[in-house]
């Protein structure tokens, strides 16, 4: 298909969404573009990611929703520079707490899951302006959420949630509540 990774070396988006792909090993020599700051896969049938995915230094945005993935991408802790992910695993309770470690996040989408109970750890990501939790399984959001201080939009509509906390009023930049 494509001869060398060198007949690409500005590229810096690389979009593959929505097709039926299986596997990213015919375009793993693609994950060694030097500039490649974002990467979407969504829509596809992936059930893991290409360790080789560690080796884009540059990359800051990660769309790997709607595959088949059976349990959370450990590559994916690799990938520090990373200010939006765009994620789902269908069937997943709960998420990794290593995501807190991902500091740098603006952006994150975890919808379409079965979380049940909302992850406190992700109120500890400073950077957030954008957290979607829509579509889980949701009863309460809690308190911390307030210490999101820069978060602009919040969606978290198609949940259980029984009750919103009063908190959410400390939300000074919110600009987009979806409930």
């Amino acid at each position: 298909m494509f001869h060398t990774y060198y007949d690409f070396k500005k590229l810096q988006i690389l979009n593959f969404d929505n097709n039926l792909l299986e596997t990213l090993e015919p375009f793993e020599h693609l994950l060694r573009l030097p500039h490649l700051t974002t990467l979407s896969v969504g829509g596809n049938k992936l059930n893991s990611l290409p360790k080789r995915l560690s080796e884009l230094k540059n990359l800051t945005s990660l769309d790997v929703s709607d595959n088949e993935f059976e349990s959370f991408p450990k590559v994916v802790w690799s990938l520090t520079k990373l200010t939006a992910l765009a994620i789902n695993v269908s069937g997943l309770e709960t998420l990794p707490e290593r995501l807190s470690g991902l500091t740098k996040l603006t952006s994150l989408d975890v919808s379409n899951g079965e979380l049940k109970n909302f992850p406190e750890f992700l109120c500890k990501l400073p950077e957030l302006t954008s957290l979607d939790v829509s579509r889980n399984q949701l009863q309460i959001l809690p308190e911390c959420l307030s210490r999101i201080k820069k978060l602009k939009t919040l969606n978290v509509n198609d949940n259980k949630l029984k009750s919103i906390h009063v908190s959410l009023v400390k939300l000074k930049n919110l600009e987009r509540l979806d409930v």
